[in-house]
């Protein structure tokens, strides 16, 4: 944990959220990150101060070990984040906002061979879709196929997709049952 590199995180996100702009956080929390209290503290004024969040079922656990994952999204929902996009590899992602809207998106059928940038693909792809002005439904679900797709390729940039490819993908792959 560079103590410099925290606090340069730190003053980027209040100065775009100073000057109107909104953050996006993909906590990505690993035990050995957590462990580091001024890391962990970092991270989580990131999440309280982000409106579009994209954790994993694992991330929660991390970062809430004492509040299960319902009970701490439903926190960050009512104290600011709009939009929680919890991703759950081949079980699909599952889109909370704060308007009480919940999405269930299936996973699709594939062959995972890397999971590597599997995440980034979904938030890249969302967040792409999301400030275009496209319901989160159809940004869920862009979203869920890319990251699908990111996993069928090694690498953690491999997987990037077009939307027309991510759209060919959609029309093409059964997904899993729910």
């Amino acid at each position: 944990g560079n103590s410099r590199l925290r606090a340069a995180i730190e003053k980027a996100a209040e100065q775009v959220l100073h000057s109107g702009g909104q953050i996006s956080c993909d906590p990505n929390a690993r035990p050995e990150l957590m462990s580091d209290s001024a890391i962990r503290a970092v991270l989580q004024s990131l999440i309280e101060k982000s409106t579009y969040l994209f954790p994993s079922e694992d991330d929660f656990e991390y970062l809430y070990p004492e509040t299960n994952a319902e009970d701490a999204m439903a926190l960050l929902l009512s104290s600011g984040v709009e939009t929680i996009a919890l991703t759950r590899g081949e079980l699909g992602a599952t889109i909370y906002s704060n308007n009480n809207e919940i999405l269930h998106l299936p996973g699709h059928r594939v062959t995972e061979i890397d999971p590597t940038g599997a995440g980034d693909c979904f938030c890249g792809t969302f967040l792409s879709l999301v400030s275009q002005g496209n319901p989160l439904e159809h940004c869920g679900r862009y979203a869920n196929a890319a990251g699908a797709m990111a996993v069928t390729k090694r690498g953690p940039m491999e997987g990037n997709s077009s939307l027309d490819e991510i759209e060919s993908f959609i029309q093409s792959t059964p997904v899993n049952p729910v």
